[in-house]
C-alpha cells in the first residue's frame, strides 16, 4: 500500500504548483487582519461632548474655535488642570436664546450653573471622520455597546470555525472555503450598510462566523498538499502574511475617512477569492479518506504534471493513511491524563494568545496618541516573531521559545503598565516588545497543537483548544474598555499575569523537537514503554473478560477477572495468539486496578466501585443532608447572634472539621457563602448592592477554575482536601478587619453600637454623618419584633407569597444545576473539565446580569434565565446524538440560563425580606436548594435508566414553572432594601416621618 506521502515525494513536496496554490491563499490572511482588529479604527470613540445647538450656531456665526465653544457648553471636571479637563457627558443646562450670547465670551462665568445629561448628541473631534462610534453616538452610558461588536466577532468565531470545520470534513477543504468566502462577501456588505446598530450586531456575528472558518480550511488545504518538511514553513508564513494585512490596515484607515467604506474594502477581497474555483485543486488526503481515490489519483497527477515530475507505478496502490485509525470522540481528549493535560494547558495557552494579542492592539485605540502611526510600529513587530520562529524551533525547540515568549510578553505588560507617560519612547519600545512576544506565542501555539495529538484525533484536538481562542476574543474587549475606565494600566496588570501563568504551564508539556508525530494515544501516554511494550488494553485484556463481544474493541468487565494463576503459565510477550475464551471468571479477589496516574481518590483508596459503588452516592446524598440542617442552624444564628460571630464561628469549624478530618468535602463552606452574603448586602447601598452581590458570586466562579488546577497538581485527595480547608484558618484573621452589620444592630435595639460603626464607615470614606441622621435612622421599628421568627415567613400575604416562589426557585436551581453537571459523568465526563467548562459559562452568566438588571429590573432576566434554561432542556433532549456539537451548544446555553438564575435568586431573596428576618429569610427558602441537591441524583440516575434524556424532560419543566412564578414577583430595581414587615405588605404606604413624631 501507497500511501500519499509518499506519492506527494514523487509529485515533488513543494514544487511550481504547492507555490502557486500557497501564494493564492497567502493573500486570505491579509484582509482577515482588517476584520480581526479593524474594531481599532471602525470602533474608534475620538474625543467628545455634549452638542449644544445654539452654541454650535453661534459658533459658526462668531468664528469660535472647537475649544471656545466647548468651554461654554459642558462644565469641567477637573479644575486644577491647564487646560481644565471637561467632562464628555453632561452640559450646562441653559437656554441661550433667552440669554445675550455676544461673540466675546471670555469674562462669561458659567462656575455656578446647573448642568444636566446630554440631550441633543454628542460633538466629535475627529476631522471630518466618521466611526460607527461617532455615527451612533456609542458613548457615555452607551460606551458598552462598542466591546459588543468585537464580542459578536469572535461569537460568529467560535461557531463558524466549529460549523465550517465540520463542513470542510464533510463536503471537502475546497468547498467550504468557497462557501465561507461567499458568505464573507455578503455579511460584509451587509455590514457596511446596517440601518442601526442592532442589525450591525448580527451582520458582524455573521461576517466572523464565515470568515476564521475559511482561514482555517485553508490553512488545513495547504498543509496537506505540501510535504511534511514544509508544512512547519508554509504554517508559520501564512500566518506571517496575516502581519501584511496589520501593516496596509493603518494606511487604508488612514486615506478612508468613512467607517463604511472601510467596511467595503476590507470585505471586497473575499469576493475576489470566489475566483479560486478555477485556481485551486481540492485536497487528495480528503478525496482518500472519502473514497474518491480517482478524484485524489488525477489532481496528484497534475499537480505532478504542472512540478515537472513524473509518478511511478505506486501511485496505482495509493490508499488513505489513516484509514487504520479510528474515529475520533471528543472524550479522546479528556480521557486519559496526559492528553488531558495537553488539551487543559493548549486551551488555557489559547485564550491567553486572543486576550492579550487583541488587548494590546486594541489598547492602541484609547491611548490618545496618533493611531495610525502607533498601530503601523506595533504592526512592524510581528515580522520578527514569524523569524524568530523559524530560528529556533529546530535549534532549540519549541518548549522553551514557546513560554519564553509568554513571559517575555507577561514581563514586558507589567513594566509598561508602571512607566510613566512622559517617557514615551521607552513605554513604546517595551510595549512593543510586548507585542513581538505575544505574536510569537500566537504563531506557536498552533503548529504545537498539531504536535501533541495522535493523528486520528488532531484536527479535532486543534478545532475543540482553538475554540478558547474564541472565548478569549470574547472577553478581550470587556477585559480592556471595563477595566481602563478604573486605571488605564489595569488592563496591562491582567495581561502580565495570564502571559505569565501562560509561559509557567507550557513548561509542562512535553517537547515535540525531532519527534514522531504521534499515531495513537498510548504513544502520548507512555512514551517511553519498555519490557514487552503492551498497551493498558493488551494487559486489560489478559485480565479481565469482555462483557460484550460484539464491540469493536469489546467492552471489558470491571467487576470481574479471569481465574488464572499466571506464576505456572508460560507468558511471552506475544499474547496475540492467547485464546482466553472458556476460561473461569471470578469476582474480584486483589482488589482494583485505576486508570489514575498514580492519583489517590478516596474512592481508589476505598475501593468503592461495584458491588459498593453506591456508597459514593450516599456520600453526596449525606452532604446535602448536612446542607439541609446546618442552613437552619447557621440562618438562626445569625439572625440571633449577628452575622460576624457567626462568620467567624462557622470558619472555626470549617477549619477544625476540613483538617482535622481531612476525609469529606467541606460540607459547610456553603453556610458561609450565605452568612457573608447577607452580611455583604446590608453595609453597602442599593445603588450598589446587586454589583456586590454579582461581583461576589462571580469570585466563587474564580474558585470554581482555581479547583481543577489545583485538583491536578495535587495528586492526593487528602492533601487537596487540606489545602482546600487552610484559608479558613486565615479568615479567623477577619475578626479585627470587619465590622458587625449596622441593620443587624438596629433591628436588635443596639442602636449606639450602630450609630458607632456607621461613623467609622463614614470616616474612612471621608464622609460626614449629619445630626438629624443619628435620630431619624438609627431606631428600631416599634412595629415589628426585632427578633426573627420563622413564622414571620408565612404569617402575610406578600410574605406567604414570596417565600413559596423563592423556595421553588432554590429547589429548581439546584436540581437543574446539579442536575446538568451530574449528566455529563452518564457520558464519561472528567471531573477537571467539568469544573472548568462550570467555571467558563458562569462569567459570561455574571456579565449578562450585571448588563440587565439594572437596564430592565430583577423580574424579568431571573425569569427569562429560567425560560431559557427549561427551553435548552427539551430541545438537548430532543437533538440526536450525531449533532454532536449542536447538542453541546444548546446544552452550554442551558447551563448558562440556570446559572444566571442560581445567581440572581441568592440576591433577589435578599432584596425580598426585611432587615430583621433576612438572614433567617435565606437560610429558610435556601434548604429548598439542599432538598433539590438530595432529589437530583436520585432523578438523573435513576429516570436516565429509562430513557438517557428523561431527565432533561423534568429539568425543562420545573425550570418553566419557575421563571413563570418568577413573574409574580414584585420588580426591586433601585428600591431600598425594606426594613419591617409593612414596608413588603405594603410597599406603596409612604413611611411616616419620626422626626415629626418626635417633635409633636
Amino acid at each position: 500500500m501507497t500511501t500519499f506521502d509518499d506519492i506527494l515525494e514523487e509529485a515533488g513536496p513543494f514544487g511550481r504548483c504547492q507555490k502557486r496554490i500557497f501564494a493564492l491563499f497567502c493573500l486570505v490572511s491579509m484582509p482577515w487582519a482588517g476584520v480581526y482588529v479593524g474594531i481599532v479604527f471602525q470602533g474608534f470613540t475620538p474625543d467628545h461632548w455634549c452638542r449644544d445647538p445654539a452654541v454650535v450656531e453661534r459658533r459658526q456665526a462668531c468664528g469660535w474655535s472647537l475649544a471656545d465653544s466647548r468651554r461654554l457648553t459642558v462644565p469641567p471636571v477637573n479644575g486644577s488642570g491647564t487646560p481644565p479637563q471637561r467632562s464628555s457627558c453632561e452640559r450646562y443646562e441653559v437656554d441661550w436664546n433667552r440669554t445675550a450670547l455676544a461673540c466675546d465670551t471670555r469674562e462669561l462665568d458659567l462656575g455656578t450653573t446647573p448642568t444636566t445629561s446630554c440631550k441633543d448628541g454628542w460633538e466629535y473631534d475627529y476631522e471630518g471622520r466618521q466611526s460607527f462610534v461617532t455615527e451612533f453616538d456609542l458613548v457615555c452610558s452607551e460606551g458598552w455597546l462598542v466591546d459588543m461588536y468585537q464580542a459578536s466577532l469572535n461569537v460568529g468565531f467560535l461557531v463558524g470555525s466549529i460549523a465550517i470545520g465540520y463542513m470542510a470534513d464533510r463536503f471537502g477543504r475546497k468547498m467550504s472555503f468557497l462557501l465561507s468566502n461567499l458568505l464573507n462577501g455578503v455579511a460584509g456588505i451587509l455590514v457596511a450598510v446596517a440601518p442601526n446598530y442592532v442589525s450591525l450586531l448580527v451582520f458582524r456575528t455573521l461576517y466572523g462566523f464565515g470568515v476564521k472558518g475559511g482561514w482555517v480550511a485553508g490553512y488545513v488545504l495547504i498543509t496537506e498538499i505540501v510535504g511534511v518538511e514544509y508544512r512547519r514553513t508554509v504554517g508559520v508564513i501564512y500566518q506571517m502574511f496575516f502581519s501584511v494585512g496589520i501593516l496596509l490596515l493603518p494606511l487604508l484607515a488612514y486615506f478612508i475617512t468613512d467607517w463604511r467604506w472601510l467596511q467595503v474594502v476590507i470585505t471586497a477581497p473575499y469576493l475576489l477569492f470566489l475566483s479560486y474555483y478555477w485556481f485551486i485543486p481540492e485536497s487528495p488526503r480528503w478525496l482518500l479518506s472519502q473514497n474518491k481515490k480517482a478524484k485524489a489519483v488525477k489532481i496528484t497527477e497534475d499537480m505532478a504534471k504542472e512540478n515537472k515530475m513524473t509518478l511511478s507505478k505506486n501511485i496505482e496502490t495509493l490508499a488513505d493513511d489513516n484509514a487504520d485509525f479510528t474515529t475520533a470522540s471528543f472524550m479522546d481528549l479528556i480521557r486519559t491524563p496526559k492528553m488531558r493535560k495537553h488539551t487543559l494547558i493548549l486551551s488555557y495557552n489559547w485564550f491567553t494568545s486572543a486576550v492579550v494579542y487583541q488587548g494590546l492592539i486594541m489598547r492602541l485605540g484609547i491611548l490618545g496618541g496618533n493611531v495610525y502611526i502607533d498601530f503601523l510600529i506595533a504592526g512592524l513587530v510581528e515580522f520578527p516573531a514569524a523569524f524568530l520562529i523559524l530560528f529556533t524551533i529546530e535549534r532549540v525547540g519549541r518548549r522553551l521559545p514557546f513560554a519564553t515568549a509568554n513571559f517575555v510578553a507577561g514581563v514586558s505588560c507589567f513594566v509598561t503598565a508602571f512607566i510613566p507617560d512622559s517617557m514615551f519612547w521607552f513605554k513604546t519600545v517595551v510595549a512593543c516588545v510586548g507585542r513581538l512576544g505575544i505574536t510569537m506565542a500566537f504563531e506557536m501555539v498552533v503548529f504545537v497543537n498539531t504536535e501533541l495529538y495522535p493523528t486520528f484525533v488532531r484536527n479535532l484536538g486543534v478545532s475543540v483548544c482553538s475554540t478558547l481562542c474564541d472565548v478569549g476574543g470574547i472577553v478581550a474587549p470587556f477585559l480592556l474598555y471595563r477595566l481602563a475606565v478604573i486605571w488605564l494600566e489595569l488592563p496591562l496588570i491582567i495581561f502580565g499575569s495570564l502571559a505569565f501563568l501562560a509561559g509557567g504551564l507550557v513548561l509542562l508539556l512535553p517537547e515535540t523537537r525531532g519527534v514522531q508525530l504521534p499515531d495513537t494515544i498510548d504513544d502520548i501516554e507512555f512514551p517511553d514503554r519498555q519490557a514487552c511494550g503492551w498497551s493498558l488494553a493488551d494487559s486489560r485484556r489478559l485480565t479481565v473478560p469482555p462483557v460484550n463481544g460484539s464491540g469493536t474493541p469489546p467492552q471489558r468487565s470491571s467487576c470481574e477477572r479471569y481465574e488464572v494463576d499466571w506464576n505456572t503459565t508460560g507468558l511471552t510477550c506475544d499474547t496475540q495468539e492467547l485464546d482466553l475464551r472458556g476460561v473461569p471468571v471470578s469476582s474480584c479477589k486483589d482488589a482494583w486496578e485505576y486508570q489514575y496516574e498514580g492519583r489517590t481518590s478516596f474512592v481508589t483508596e476505598f475501593h468503592l466501585v461495584c458491588e459498593d459503588g453506591w456508597l459514593v452516592d450516599m456520600y453526596q446524598a449525606t452532604l446535602n443532608v448536612g446542607f439541609l440542617a446546618g442552613s437552619f442552624t447557621f440562618g438562626f444564628f445569625a439572625d440571633r447572634f449577628g452575622r460576624k460571630i457567626s462568620f467567624l464561628a462557622s470558619n472555626l469549624l470549617n477549619a477544625i472539621a476540613g483538617i482535622v478530618l481531612a476525609v469529606t468535602p467541606n460540607y459547610v463552606s456553603i453556610l458561609v457563602v450565605r452568612t457573608i452574603f447577607g452580611f455583604v448586602t446590608e453595609i453597602v447601598g442599593v445603588e450598589h448592592r446587586r454589583t456586590v452581590g454579582i461581583l461576589y458570586q462571580m469570585f466563587f466562579s474564580v474558585g470554581v477554575l482555581v479547583l481543577p488546577l489545583l485538583a491536578y497538581f495535587i495528586t492526593d485527595w487528602r492533601w487537596l482536601q487540606v489545602t482546600i480547608s487552610a484559608p479558613y484558618v486565615l479568615f479567623l484573621c477577619y475578626y479585627w478587619l470587619i465590622p458587625e452589620s449596622p441593620r443587624w444592630l438596629i433591628s436588635q435595639n443596639k442602636s449606639s453600637k450602630a450609630l458607632e460603626i456607621t461613623e467609622a464607615i463614614a470616616k474612612e470614606n471621608g464622609r460626614k454623618l449629619t445630626k438629624s441622621f443619628e435620630f431619624q435612622t438609627l431606631t428600631c421599628d416599634e412595629s415589628d419584633s426585632c427578633s426573627a421568627s420563622l413564622l414571620d415567613l408565612f404569617k402575610t400575604p406578600n410574605m406567604r407569597k414570596h417565600t413559596f416562589i423563592l423556595m421553588f426557585n432554590w429547589f429548581t436551581s439546584a436540581v437543574v444545576y446539579q442536575g446538568l453537571i451530574m449528566r455529563v459523568g452518564i457520558t464519561g465526563g472528567n471531573v477537571y473539565i467539568d469544573f472548568l467548562i462550570a467555571g467558563l459559562v458562569e462569567f459570561p452568566a455574571a456579565f449578562l446580569i450585571l448588563f440587565t438588571i439594572e437596564r430592565v429590573g430583577r423580574r424579568v432576566p431571573f425569569a427569562a434565565a429560567n425560560i431559557v434554561a427549561g427551553a435548552s432542556c427539551f430541545v438537548t433532549a430532543l437533538i440526536p446524538d450525531s449533532m454532536f456539537w449542536s447538542k453541546t451548544v444548546v446544552a452550554c446555553v442551558g447551563r448558562l440560563g440556570i446559572t444566571m438564575a442560581f445567581e440572581m435568586v441568592v440576591f433577589v431573596n435578599t432584596e425580598l425580606y426585611p432587615t430583621f428576618v433576612r438572614n433567617l429569610g435565606v437560610s429558610v427558602c435556601s434548604t429548598l436548594c439542599d432538598v433539590g441537591g438530595i432529589v437530583a441524583p436520585f432523578l438523573l440516575y435513576r429516570l436516565a435508566g429509562i430513557w438517557l434524556e428523561l431527565p432533561l424532560i423534568i429539568f425543562g419543566t420545573v425550570a418553566f414553572i419557575a421563571g413563570g412564578l418568577v413573574l409574580l414577583l414584585p420588580e426591586t430595581r433601585g428600591v431600598p432594601l425594606p426594613e419591617t414587615i409593612d414596608d413588603i405588605e405594603f410597599p406603596n404606604r409612604k413611611k411616616e416621618n419620626p422626626l415629626e413624631n418626635h417633635n409633636q
